[in-house]
């Protein structure tokens, strides 16, 4: 049986540079979003939540977290993979550590006009991000990588293991230090 964390982990050494790749195992907070791909829409209940995905009639893709409750107590189930992985659209990780309760690294997402979801009320122009990749490259403690599709820019900071108990507490700590990025530098990240 191939677990859900085991294709994720699969999934992102055959098709993410290995960088990035390496930073994920199975204790890490991660999201796998999944595309329609031909399929329709379904939706259903499960343990009380709600959920949708699609199917073609054969399979029934729908998105993956991990953890489960990462706002209050996080735990996770790894079961079997019941689905082709090639349905996933995007895979993220926040950069906590949700069974170790520790925050490993923070990271910011910067979107340009173009390529990318209109839905996105707070979209780059191209000298934006130039303004931004430079004043970023410029703090020591930030790793500055291009989106994949290069029309965005992400921003890493990694942590020397800081104990963050959920979610809330990373995001609060992510908060924290885009606003010291933004007073050590003056730019409004």
């Amino acid at each position: 049986m191939v677990t859900k964390t085991e294709t994720i982990k699969n999934f992102l050494q055959a098709k993410a540079r290995s960088d990035l790749s390496d930073l994920y195992n199975h204790d890490m907070e991660c999201q796998v979003n999944v595309s329609q791909d031909g399929g329709e829409r379904i939706e259903g209940e499960y343990k009380g939540s709600h959920w949708h995905g699609w199917s073609d009639g054969l399979q029934t893709w729908k998105a993956i977290r991990v953890p489960y409750n990462a706002n209050t107590e996080p735990f996770f189930v790894d079961t079997k993979m019941t689905y082709d992985i090639i349905h996933a659209e995007a895979i993220g990780m926040s950069g906590w550590d949700w069974k170790n309760k520790q925050s490993c690294w923070v990271a910011f997402d910067f979107d340009a006009l173009i390529g990318h979801s209109d839905r996105h009320a707070k979209k780059l122009t191209n000298d934006d991000l130039i303004k931004l990749e430079s004043i970023a490259c410029e703090i020591p403690w930030v790793t500055v990588r291009r989106s994949t599709s290069g029309a965005g820019l992400h921003l890493y900071v990694f942590l020397s293991e800081v104990r963050t108990e959920t979610r809330r507490e990373h995001a609060a700590l992510a908060r924290s230090i885009i606003g010291l990025l933004s007073a050590l530098t003056g730019y409004p990240f």
